[in-house]
């Protein structure tokens, strides 16, 4: 057998850093979650439906254009 592979397999996992450990954790916790309620979602995109816009004020009436010459 060749000597490097031998160390090779030897060799032990080490361990992983704070850093490593907590980002793991993190995506683990974030994989975990249940997703947001659907009204959460809405109103942080502002999505929220707009309010119905108010009625149009009542025009005066006007006298029709006249096309035809008299």
């Amino acid at each position: 057998m060749d000597r490097s592979r031998s160390s090779e397999a030897m060799v032990k996992h080490k361990q992983p850093s704070k850093e490593e450990v907590r980002e793991w954790l993190r995506t683990e916790i974030a994989r975990r979650r249940p997703p947001p309620d659907p009204v959460q979602i809405r109103r942080e995109l502002a999505w929220e439906p707009a309010p119905a816009p108010a009625p149009a004020p009542a025009l005066q009436a006007v006298k029709p254009f006249r096309t035809t010459a008299r």
